[in-house]
């Protein structure tokens, strides 16, 4: 087996099989080398065709996955956006639920306001004593 990092140390017969130019081909790093060596060989050509067409799928690929991953990114935005709003309808509808009891306990207040105005009118024409606690 022929170690990548070390590719001058092919045998003998990992060079009659051409392993080591196998090695160079998938430790290329340029389409440059891969071009260089689909000059040597027509295997290798078909090889680095298939090395052209997989990096496009993996550009696709890669594209897909960042698209994705925005989608993630920003969906959590999106609900919290939702739930906040929700939250904020629900508020705003006990508030004026709030306001609108208010409001009846402020005419409640006001009815029974003028309730012991009257009241304490009577008591002040028919002069009983009246107590200013009250």
């Amino acid at each position: 087996m022929l170690d990548l990092k070390h590719i001058e140390l092919a045998t003998e017969e990992d060079q009659a099989y051409r392993i080591d130019h196998w090695a160079r081909l998938f430790k290329a790093v340029t389409w440059k080398e891969l071009k260089a060596l689909a000059a040597k060989d027509p295997i290798f050509t078909d090889a680095a065709r298939t090395a052209v067409v997989l990096s496009e799928d993996e550009k696709i690929r890669l594209q897909c996955e960042a698209r994705e991953d925005y989608y993630r990114r920003t969906g959590w935005k999106d609900e919290y956006i939702e739930k906040l709003t929700a939250e904020n309808q629900q508020l705003a509808s006990e508030k004026q639920q709030l306001t609108a009891e208010r409001q009846q306990w402020i005419s409640e207040n006001q009815q029974l306001t003028a309730e012991i105005q009257r009241l304490r009118q009577l008591l002040q024409d028919a002069a009983l004593p009246t107590s200013q606690n009250s």
